[in-house]
């Protein structure tokens, strides 16, 4: 199964024993939600990344 590991209790019915993330990233294309602040601003740049 796979999704956004931030919407885990949607994806999934009872409780988990191991989830598998990929760690937070940016691409180099236009990408407003910022890693750094688990996705929640919308200040996120490659640069500063």
């Amino acid at each position: 199964m796979e999704g956004d590991a931030r919407a885990v209790s949607r994806l999934v019915a009872g409780p988990l024993a191991l989830c598998l993330t990929s760690p937070p990233y940016m691409n180099a294309v236009k990408h407003p939600e910022n890693p750094l602040t688990a996705y929640q601003t919308l200040d996120g740049d490659y640069a500063t990344f």
